[in-house]
């Protein structure tokens, strides 16, 4: 029969006050949150980040070809759209510096 587990009165520790985000960056990479926990306050954040306003370009395509770009979007989860931006960025960054460095938010 097992032992019935003793619960130890464990007593929260302060979050002290900090002079610079850099003394914060040290204490919490050397501490852990468990002895924090009942400092904590539930926050409401809504992240948005900033994103480049994309524009439509349409391409043709035969139709043996747009049915192959489907099977491949398929086997990579993602929208044959999707697959074609990912294949055009690459081909952009190898052909142009400005692409080559990730100075661009989003493609």
């Amino acid at each position: 029969m097992k032992k019935p587990l003793k619960l130890i009165n464990v007593r929260p520790f302060e979050i002290p006050d900090f002079s610079s985000f850099q003394e914060e960056a040290d204490f919490w990479d050397t501490h852990s949150i468990a002895g924090y926990i009942n400092e904590f306050e539930e926050v409401k954040l809504v992240y948005e980040p900033e994103t480049e306003k994309k524009e439509t370009m349409t391409i043709r395509v035969t139709p043996s070809l747009k049915k192959l770009l489907n099977n491949m979007a398929k086997k990579y989860n993602v929208n044959p759209s999707t697959l074609v931006r990912m294949w055009v960025i690459d081909r952009v960054r190898e052909e142009t510096a400005e692409y080559r460095t990730d100075n661009h938010k989003s493609y």
